[in-house]
């Protein structure tokens, strides 16, 4: 998805659906045998209890870092893996495999993009199904208030005529 897509759009739905991407990244990655650094599941789940107000800046920071941390140690694994995999002359079987691997990422990439464009759009009608409830509720208690005035105001009305 490109930034355009996500402009004006309210910043606790942007929030929840940054950590539902993160989760799927993080549960794929388990799928296909590769356990994420716990740190990470720490970093989303901490982004969640922000979100709702539950967690401080600082925890957020701490996570976030932690998380930084340990992406980075990933990819040291990673660069260490692709050298030793180069050094035992596989770059030809590499390069097949890469080609491959491009077309199959191409459909997964496709495939995450649609999630991604259909998750948003569920977000944005649980918050636009709330606003409806709490303006439902907000009418309900408004016109609660107003026949509880109601009386209120014909009793005061009753003794203004008696005293003046």
């Amino acid at each position: 998805m490109r930034a355009e897509d996500f402009e004006g759009l309210p910043d606790r739905v942007l929030h929840h659906f940054a950590c539902d991407c993160a989760e799927r990244a993080l549960l794929r990655e388990r799928a296909a045998g590769r356990e994420p650094d716990p740190r990470s599941w720490e970093a989303v789940r901490i982004k969640r209890r922000w979100v709702e107000g539950r967690a401080t800046d600082q925890e957020l920071g701490a996570a976030r870092d932690a998380a930084g941390a340990a992406w980075a140690a990933a990819r040291a694994w990673d660069a260490a893996a692709a050298g030793a995999w180069a050094a035992a002359g596989a770059w030809a079987w590499g390069a097949v495999r890469a080609e491959a691997g491009a077309a199959a990422g191409a459909a997964a990439r496709e495939a995450e993009e649609s999630w991604q464009r259909a998750h948003l759009a569920s977000l944005l009608d649980q918050l636009q199904q709330g606003r409806g409830t709490l303006a439902a509720l907000l009418l309900a208690r408004a016109a609660q208030l107003q026949a509880q005035r109601a009386p209120v105001a014909a009793w005061q009305h009753e003794g203004e005529e008696v005293l003046f």
